[in-house]
């Protein structure tokens, strides 16, 4: 079982390697998933239980690493709140 799990993941990424233009690096590689799993959370939470208001704010915005970035971002979250408030 083991053999053919690794044969067949070997020729998928074998088959996708020419849509890979840089390796993910750990670092990423686990931010990524983290967002994906964050996403699909977030999904079924607001499924479940509709907000009155929803800000959406853009998932390139930033990364979770730069915290240097944090003015800008709530400024970003200012001028997002109050486009879902006025009804944008």
């Amino acid at each position: 079982m083991y053999h053919e799990t690794n044969e067949f993941l070997n020729l998928f990424q074998d088959g996708n390697a020419e849509h890979h233009q840089e390796e993910l690096g750990l670092v990423e590689l686990l931010t990524n998933s983290f967002e994906t799993m964050q996403a699909a959370i977030s999904s079924n939470k607001l499924a479940s239980y509709p907000p009155d208001v929803l800000i959406n704010i853009p998932r390139d915005a930033c990364k979770a690493y730069e915290f240097d970035r944090a003015a800008e971002l709530i400024a970003l979250g200012y001028r997002m709140a109050g486009k879902a408030m006025s009804g944008q």
